[in-house]
């Protein structure tokens, strides 16, 4: 994998920081750095004709989060509703992780609702 620029890193974009791909004993994973809200995040739009009624998904990460406190964190997806409105939902909450705990396991399985599968755009987050 190759550094990012910090503009982007295919399929991933994000708001804020530097992002890049690192690798440690031979894993290579994904580092931002240099935020300042939890908003601001590495993200990756769905194709929404993908998402899909009926379907379960299962998603599976190992996440570190390099904070002097535990933390938790999260994966939500955002989706915008034909009507230009927005809908939230946390689709993975993960074990709390501080700046010396090493990455954390994070597994659930996950449904789509009707007004999700519904939007116009959907956005892991």
């Amino acid at each position: 994998a190759e550094r990012g620029s910090g503009a982007n890193i295919f399929p991933f974009t994000f708001a804020g920081g530097e992002a890049s791909v690192v690798t440690e004993n031979g894993n290579s994973f994904f580092r931002q750095s240099g935020r300042s809200a939890s908003w601001m995040r590495l993200n990756a739009k769905l194709v929404t004709g993908c998402v899909v009624e009926d379907v379960v998904y299962r998603i599976k990460a190992k996440v570190w989060v390099h904070s002097p406190v535990p933390r938790q964190a999260e994966i939500v997806v955002g989706s915008t509703l034909p009507d230009g409105s927005a809908d939230w939902s946390t689709m993975l909450l993960c074990p709390h992780s501080d700046e010396s705990s090493g990455f954390v396991s994070c597994e659930s399985t996950l449904s789509f609702s009707a007004k999700q599968i519904a939007a116009t755009e959907t956005t892991l987050f």
